[in-house]
Parts: C-alpha cells; sequence; structure tokens
C-alpha cells in the first residue's frame, strides 16, 4: 500500500536524520542567538541565516517606532499593497531611515 511505503521512507529518512525540524529561537535576532528544538536544551548558536544586514533588529529607536506604528495602525499586513495599497507612512519611511544616502532619481516618464 502507498501509506506502507511512504512510512518506510519516512523512517528510513528519519533514521538517516534527513528530516527537517523546526527550532525555536529563545532570544532576539543577533549574530549569536539562543536555539532550541522540542525536549532539548537551548544552545547558543553563531547565526549565519539572519537577514538583520544593518544590524537594526534589536535598535531602540526602532523597536519604538514600531510600537507606535502598530498602535496607531494595527499589526496586521492586511494584503499586498498592490492590492489594497499601503499605511500612509509608508512612502514616509522608505527614505527616512537612510540619512545621508541619496535618494534615487525619478522615473522618467513614459
Amino acid at each position: 500500500m502507498l501509506i506502507d511505503h511512504l512510512n518506510r521512507q519516512l523512517r528510513e529518512r528519519n533514521a538517516q536524520a534527513l528530516t527537517r525540524q523546526r527550532c525555536i529561537a529563545e532570544s532576539p535576532c543577533a549574530p549569536h542567538q539562543r536555539v532550541s528544538r522540542d525536549g532539548e536544551p537551548a544552545r547558543d548558536l553563531l547565526a549565519f541565516c539572519s537577514n538583520d544586514y544593518l544590524g537594526l533588529a534589536n535598535h531602540p529607536a526602532l523597536i519604538q517606532a514600531l510600537a507606535d506604528g502598530a498602535r496607531q495602525f494595527g499589526a496586521g499586513s492586511g494584503a499586498s499593497h498592490l492590492i489594497n495599497g499601503h499605511c500612509a507612512p509608508m512612502p514616509r519611511s522608505k527614505m527616512s531611515w537612510r540619512p545621508g544616502w541619496p535618494r534615487p532619481s525619478p522615473r522618467p516618464k513614459r
């Protein structure tokens, strides 16, 4: 039977440690993170998978700005901004976080 075959393949993959397991990040996003798996104690790891390129994930001003925005606009994403639009602060915020960086040139009109 198909289910028996699939269960057998799953057992084989488990025996070879080839199945994915979800981890739980128990510390904020940072180069060093505390991570655990089901039933195992947390371990300190060097995280190579973060996309916190600028190191701003834990910056107090950014955390405060996000909290203020959630209080004013809510925490849900709604839908794609191409479908439903985006909230009023979005166009302003896209450039304001980069002080000193040049603004992009306007697109040529068609």
